[in-house]
C-alpha cells in the first residue's frame, strides 16, 4: 500500500493536484480563497472532514480537465513504483480521479465522489480506508500523511516512511535522520552565509583599501553583527523551499543586491547605500542608459560561481520532509528573532557608533563609518533613517503649544513682492579653488549677478544626485524629508494664504520623483512638465536647455502677474545633468596641467561647457526682470555637486578634497553658491539693498532668509524656522551641524534642546496638515 503523495513525489498531494488544475484553468485561480477559507473551519472544527472535502472537490470538478490533460499529471512519478512494486495506492483524491491519474493495473482507494463532484456514498476519513488493509501489508506513506492522519493508529509502527528517495523502517528513525539532515543543512548555510558576506564586503567596499576590508573581515564581533542578518535571511528562504541549495541561491539575493548597489553608490555618488535611497529607484532606473550598471568581471565571475556552487549543493545535497507546520514555526521564530536584533541592535545608534575604533579615515566620515562596521550592519542601521518615526518625547499637544508661541503675520502692502526661485542642476562654482585655471568667461555671468546681490553658501546633505532633497526642504523648512504621499504643510501654503500664486515648473518628466503629484501636495496651484506643457510650448528636447526654459519663464511671469497678481515660482532646471561625457572637441575652459588625464579633463570641459550657457542664462534673465516695474526677488542655488566621474576621479585630478569628515572637505562636498538679487523695483518698495555676503546655510532656509531680509515674519512656523537659524544655521548630513561657522558633531545642551523642540514641531507639522496656517497662532 502506497500513498498518493509517496507515489507523486509532493509532500502534499492535493496541493500538487491544484496547481495542476490551475494552471489548466487559469481563469479559476479563484476557487483557492474558498478553499482556503474551508480549510481554516476545518482546523477551528468548524465543519466535518467529510463536508469539507465534498465542498473542495465539488468546486474543483465543477469545471472538470478532459482525462487527457489529468492523465499528464502521473509523469511528476519518480518512477517510486518501479522501486516498491506495490499495487494498491490510496489518497485523498476521488476515487474516479486517481483511476485516471494512475496507471490502470493498480487498484486505488480514495473518496467516494465522481468527477463531477457529486458524492456516490459515505465518505471515509483518510485513516479508515488505511485501517481497511491487515498489519502484515506493506504500507509505505510520506512523512506528511504520518503526521496528519496516521500517527493516531493502533498500527502506526507497521508504517513505512518514504522521503527523499529513502525508506525508514518508522517515523521514529525518519525523524532523527530529519535533525540530522537539518543540522547538517545549517552548518552547509553557515558557511555560505560567510562567504556570502564575505564577497558582499569585497564588492561593498571596492572604493576602498583592502586594508579597510580587513577591519571588517579581521573583528570577530563585526564579522558576527554582519553574517547574522545574511545567516536568517537565508535560513528563512531554506525554511521556505525546503532546499538548501536553493535556499542558499534565493537567500543570497538581498544581500548581493545590497553589495552591488553600495558599489554603484559609491561609484557614483561617494556615499553609501541607504535604505531611504530604495525610494529613488526610479532615477537610477531613469539614469541606466548614461551611466553603466556592470560590476566588474572579477565580481561577475565570483557570484557566477556562487550561483554554480548552488545549484550542485541544490541537486546533490537533498534535503528531507520537515512538515510545513514545522518549517513555518520555524520560520515565524527566525522572523522574530531578526526583528528583535533589528531593533535592539542594529537600529541602536550608539551601539553602531560606539561597535569599533575606526582605525582607517575619518571617524566623522559616514562612507569611512559604513565601510569600516561592514555592509550589512550598516545598512540595517539605516533602515529607520529618513522614514517618518515619532522624536523621542513628542506630544502633539506641546508642538502647538510650542507654535502658538508666535503669531501669524500678513505681507504688508509695501513689502509685497513677486518671488522667483530657481534650482539649478548640478550647479556649483568651481572657481572657488584657485589651483584649477578655469577660463574666466564661464563664470562671468555668475560674478556679474553677484556683484549686485546677496551670496554664500548652500551647504546640502546630498552630492551627484538626489535633486529632491534640496528642492522640498527648501519648500518645507523642514531639516530632512521623507517619502511624501499625501498634502504635507510647507511655506507654499503660506503664498496661497497671502493672495499669490503658485507655481512649480520642471522641464523634466513630472512623474520623476513623483513632482507631479507631490508639488500639488506641498501646496502649488499648478504644475508644468516637459509632458504636459514644455514639448509643446517650448521645445521638446529631452533636456531642455536654460536658455529656453528662462525666456519662458519670463513669459510665464507676464501672463501670471499683467492683472496685478503676484507670483511665487519654483522653478527646477535640468540642463547639467550628469554624467558628462569624456570626449571633449571644444574650445577647453579648463587650463591643461602635467597631472590631469585625458578623460577627466573631458568630463570637467563638457560640465563647465553647460555651466556657461546656464550663467549667460541667468544674465538675460537677471536683465529682463531689472527692465520690470513689477518688484521681482530673484533666487538662485545649485542642488548639489555635478557627477565627476567613476569614484569621483574628476574631483581627484583636480585636487579637490571631499573628505567630509574635515571641515574643509565636508564644505566641497556638500557646498553650492545660493544667490539672492532683488530688482530697482523692489529695492525701492523695500527700502533694502540685497548685497553683500551671505552666510553658510541649509536649503530648509532660504525662504526664511529671504524674508529677513524682505522685513516679512510670516506664519507661525516662519518665525520658528527663523529662530532656529540663529542657533544652528546647518542640518548637515549625518549628525554634523554648523554653528557659528563651525562644523560641529555635538551640540551644546542648550541648544540640543532647543533643536529638539524643533523636530517635534516639524514632525507635527509632516503629519497634521492644516487648511489655514492661521490656527497655529495664538
Amino acid at each position: 500500500m502506497l500513498d498518493i503523495e509517496t507515489w507523486l513525489g509532493k509532500s502534499n498531494a492535493f496541493l500538487s493536484i491544484l496547481g495542476f488544475y490551475i494552471r489548466r484553468r487559469p481563469w479559476r485561480f479563484w476557487i483557492v480563497f474558498p478553499i482556503l477559507w474551508w480549510r481554516i473551519l476545518l482546523l477551528v472544527r468548524a465543519i466535518k472532514e467529510p463536508d469539507y472535502q465534498k465542498k473542495v472537490w465539488h468546486l474543483i470538478l465543477k469545471s472538470p480537465l478532459k482525462e487527457e490533460s489529468w492523465k499528464k499529471l502521473h509523469r511528476n512519478s519518480k518512477g517510486i513504483l518501479k522501486t516498491f512494486e506495490l499495487k494498491n495506492i490510496i489518497g485523498r483524491v476521488p476515487t474516479d480521479l486517481l483511476r485516471i491519474i494512475v496507471p490502470s493495473r493498480l487498484k486505488v482507494y480514495g473518496l467516494a465522489i465522481d468527477l463531477q463532484g457529486e458524492v456516490k456514498g459515505s465518505i471515509q476519513l483518510f485513516e479508515e480506508s488505511y485501517a481497511k488493509f491487515s498489519s502484515t501489508t506493506t504500507k509505505i506513506a510520506s512523512p506528511h500523511t504520518y503526521r496528519a492522519y496516521l500517527r493516531k493508529l493502533p498500527d502506526k509502527e507497521s508504517f513505512t516512511i518514504f522521503s527523499g528517495g529513502k525508506l525508514y523502517s518508522d517515523y521514529r528513525s525518519f525523524l532523527i535522520k530529519s535533525w540530522l539532515v537539518n543540522i547538517r543543512d545549517v552548518v552547509i548555510i553557515g558557511f555560505a552565509a560567510l562567504f556570502v558576506t564575505y564577497i558582499s564586503e569585497l564588492i561593498a567596499t571596492n572604493k576602498f583599501s583592502w586594508e579597510m576590508t580587513q577591519d571588517v573581515l579581521a573583528d570577530t564581533h563585526l564579522m558576527v553583527l554582519n553574517i547574522l542578518p545574511v545567516f536568517i535571511v537565508i535560513l528563512i528562504a531554506y525554511t521556505i523551499v525546503d532546499n538548501v541549495g536553493w535556499g542558499i541561491l534565493l537567500g543570497s539575493i538581498a544581500p548581493v543586491a545590497i553589495a552591488t548597489v553600495n558599489f554603484f553608490m559609491y561609484k557614483y555618488r561617494s556615499y553609501p547605500f541607504s535604505f531611504s535611497d530604495i525610494f529613488l529607484a526610479s532615477e537610477a532606473a531613469d539614469m541606466g542608459e548614461r551611466y553603466s550598471y556592470i560590476l566588474p568581471k572579477k565580481y561577475l565571475a565570483i557570484i557566477f560561481l556562487g550561483i554554480l556552487l548552488c545549484l550542485l549543493i541544490a541537486y546533490f545535497v537533498k534535503s528531507i520532509d520537515n512538515g510545513k507546520i514545522r518549517r513555518f514555526a520555524a520560520c515565524l521564530i527566525l522572523l522574530f528573532s531578526g526583528s528583535y536584533a533589528l531593533n535592539h541592535v542594529y537600529l541602536n545608534d550608539d551601539f553602531y557608533k560606539g561597535a569599533k575604533a575606526i582605525t582607517r579615515g575619518n571617524i566623522w566620515s559616514f562612507p569611512n563609518r559604513y565601510a569600516t562596521n561592514g555592509v550589512f550592519f550598516s545598512f540595517l542601521n539605516t533602515t529607520n533613517k529618513g522614514t517618518l518615526t515619532a522624536p523621542k518625547g513628542y506630544n502633539k499637544e506641546e508642538a502647538v503649544k510650542s507654535l502658538s508661541k508666535y503669531s501669524y503675520n500678513n505681507i504688508p502692502k509695501n513689502k509685497k513682492v513677486n518671488i522667483v526661485t530657481i534650482q539649478l542642476e548640478a550647479y556649483n562654482d568651481f572657481s572657488k579653488w584657485s589651483n584649477i585655471k578655469i577660463d574666466p568667461s564661464v563664470y562671468a555671468g555668475l560674478n556679474k549677478i553677484r556683484s549686485k546681490s546677496m551670496s554664500g553658501h548652500l551647504t546640502t546633505t546630498i552630492f551627484g544626485g538626489g535633486t529632491i532633497d534640496t528642492e522640498r526642504k527648501m519648500l518645507t523648512g523642514y531639516p530632512s524629508i521623507e517619502t511624501i504621499n499625501q498634502p504635507m504643510n510647507s511655506f507654499v501654503d503660506y503664498f496661497n494664504e497671502q493672495g499669490y500664486v503658485t507655481r512649480a515648473l520642471h522641464p523634466g518628466f513630472g512623474w520623476f520623483y513623483n513632482r507631479q503629484n507631490i508639488d500639488l501636495y506641498l501646496g502649488f496651484d499648478k504644475f508644468r512638465d516637459k509632458e504636459n506643457y514644455y514639448d509643446k510650448h517650448v521645445d521638446d528636447s529631452f533636456i531642455v536647455p536654460d536658455d529656453k526654459v528662462f525666456p519662458d519663464l519670463i513669459k510665464q511671469f507676464n501672463q501670471v502677474t499683467k492683472n496685478g497678481k503676484m507670483i511665487f515660482n519654483q522653478t527646477v532646471t535640468y540642463q547639467n545633468h550628469g554624467p558628462y561625457s569624456t570626449e571633449f572637441s571644444g574650445k577647453p575652459l579648463v587650463q591643461w596641467q602635467n597631472s590631469y588625464n585625458k578623460k577627466d579633463y573631458g568630463i570637467i570641459n563638457n560640465y563647465l561647457t553647460g555651466i556657461k550657457a546656464t550663467n549667460e542664462a541667468l544674465v538675460k534673465l537677471v536683465d529682463s526682470f531689472e527692465k520690470s516695474k513689477k518688484p521681482i526677488v530673484l533666487a538662485f542655488w545649485g542642488d548639489h555637486n555635478p557627477w565627476g566621474g567613476d569614484n569621483n576621479s574628476t574631483y581627484k585630478m583636480l585636487g579637490i578634497d571631499l573628505d567630509y569628515g574635515t571641515e574643509k572637505g565636508f564644505h566641497n562636498y556638500f557646498d553650492t553658491p545660493y544667490v539672492i538679487w532683488a530688482n530697482s523695483s523692489a529695492k525701492k518698495m523695500l527700502k533694502t539693498d540685497f548685497k553683500g555676503e551671505g552666510p553658510n546655510i541649509s536649503p530648509m532656509y532660504v525662504l526664511p532668509t529671504i524674508f529677513e531680509h524682505l522685513g516679512i515674519k510670516g506664519s507661525a512656523y516662519m518665525q520658528a524656522t527663523m529662530d532656529m537659524k540663529k542657533d544652528v544655521q546647518v542640518f548637515g548630513y549625518g549628525d554634523a551641524y554648523i554653528r557659528n561657522n563651525k562644523l560641529v558633531h555635538k551640540l551644546p545642551s542648550k541648544i540640543q534642546k532647543k533643536v529638539d523642540e524643533f523636530e517635534k514641531v516639524v514632525y507635527y507639522l509632516k503629519t497634521n496638515h492644516v487648511k489655514d496656517q492661521r490656527v497655529w497662532s495664538k
